[in-house]
């Protein structure tokens, strides 16, 4: 057998069409070696034959997954992450909820189960009330049968924890010989199956938290977007997402809001009530957009002098850095570089939204506004600004305005080809967006 027959062709395509893992596209000489692999397995003579019995014996399936996935992970991976499930994205969730309103965790692509079981940790070690059975569940899942075999097993070698304390491993797990078996309090925390990470959990009902880290990275930006796109739809009106470190950069993050620890890539579906300003500061939101005031009160040069704290070399002020630091987390360097572009071209529109994203980002949404107005008076017809602007008056608790601003969205992209990208949206399609849109616009109604 070799890559250049037709049947390997076949069989590559429909691989990466079903499972989504485009990380293969281009590792053809690993792809036979696991083909080889499978057909000695079941006794098969050819890559043809193997492409044939695919359809009727599912095992062969099961085989082709489970040497082409990867289950690399540890208890407590990415710890500073789960530090901040513990400050603020757990406290965010349980802020006035009602008792009998359980916590829905979803785990995808949870591997062998360390990621899920170090949530059942340390759920029950800093918030031991919403650790019964009665107030948490918590979901695992992987496209890997014998992944899911192995977490419900709750069995692991020394290597699992080379990320943690041995007090830990100690005082919830139990020596088994070579290994160590999980305490049965933890494992009766988490249901297992084994699902791709396109379907829809059973119960189809929306969830709080869905983590899902170090898995984007195997799927090309396409199946990415459908996934990210999936995941917003399947969580409840204030719920997160916490992926793998840069999987989701802040600026790629539509149309998830990006809280000030976004480079630990933790979104929120909407802004958590804490950051909201209080009444009194926030802005008109009839503000007619034509009246050109607030371009004479926006000054590039006066904020520049006070934001001299991130010195950037200027022959690198553009855009494309702006927009490369924002997605590295450094969003006050990013918005240096804005204003000093907006200095030289004040009639810059795309200057002004980057700096409006970045200034959402930070948490500043009377800033966020007022720039993307003016991005309007430059450009009426930017699709983004309109959209950006109602998801901010929503989560300002803003309906009317609200209203209006995705109303004027949904209008301009009526007359786009859905399968275009939108300008300055990085590679995000119309037709992405509308969904969005359609989200936020459910349940709203005309006063």
């Amino acid at each position: 057998m070799t890559q250049a027959e037709p049947a390997f062709q076949q069989l590559k395509s429909y691989l990466i069409q079903r499972t989504g893992l485009a990380y293969y596209a281009d590792k053809d000489q690993v792809l036979l070696a696991t083909f080889q692999e499978v057909m000695s397995e079941f006794q098969l003579a050819s890559c043809a034959e193997l492409y044939e019995r695919l359809f009727h014996q599912p095992l062969i399936m099961d085989s082709l997954v489970q040497a082409l996935t990867i289950g690399e992970t540890y208890f407590f991976r990415h710890h500073e992450q789960l530090e901040a499930l513990s400050e603020y994205v757990f406290p965010d969730l349980l802020r006035q909820r009602s008792p009998a309103e359980p916590l829905r965790i979803w785990s995808a692509g949870c591997a062998t189960g360390e990621e899920p079981y170090s949530l059942a940790i340390q759920l029950t070690e800093d918030f031991p009330e919403w650790s019964q059975p009665d107030r948490l569940e918590l979901l695992a899942s992987d496209l890997n049968p014998r992944f899911i075999q192995q977490a419900r097993e709750g069995l692991y070698r020394n290597w699992a924890f080379r990320q943690t304390q041995p007090s830990l491993r100690e005082n919830c797990f139990v020596k088994a010989g070579a290994y160590w078996q999980l305490s049965d309090r933890y494992r009766k925390m988490v249901q297992f199956s084994v699902q791709n990470m396109f379907d829809t959990p059973a119960d189809r009902l929306p969830f709080d938290l869905i983590i899902c880290r170090n898995v984007l990275i195997y799927f090309d930006a396409e199946t990415q977007a459908k996934i990210i796109d999936s995941f917003y739809r399947q969580l409840k009106p204030r719920g997160w997402l916490v992926l793998g470190p840069a999987e989701l950069t802040p600026l790629r993050a539509h149309p998830f809001y990006v809280p000030e620890f976004a480079h630990l890539s933790c979104f929120s579906k909407a802004r958590p009530i804490e950051c909201l300003p209080q009444p009194s500061t926030l802005i008109n939101p009839l503000v007619t957009e034509s009246v050109p005031e607030f371009l004479v009160a926006f000054k590039p040069e006066a904020e520049l002098e006070k934001t001299q704290n991130h010195p950037i070399p200027r022959s690198v002020d553009d855009i494309e850095t702006a927009q490369r630091l924002a997605d590295s987390g450094h969003l006050s360097a990013a918005a240096d570089i804005c204003l000093r572009l907006q200095v030289l071209e004040p009639l810059n529109y795309q200057n002004l939204y980057c700096l409006a994203i970045i200034r959402s980002s930070q948490g500043e949404p009377q800033d966020a506004l007022n720039l993307f107005r003016r991005v309007l008076y430059l450009n009426r017809n930017h699709i983004l600004s309109h959209y950006q602007m109602g998801l901010i008056y929503q989560q300002l608790g803003q309906p009317k305005a609200s209203r209006r601003a995705l109303r004027n969205a949904q209008q301009l992209m009526h007359e786009q080809a859905q399968d275009q990208p939108l300008p300055d949206s990085q590679g995000l399609l119309v037709s992405q967006v509308q969904g969005w849109v359609a989200d936020l616009q459910e349940g709203q109604t005309d006063e």
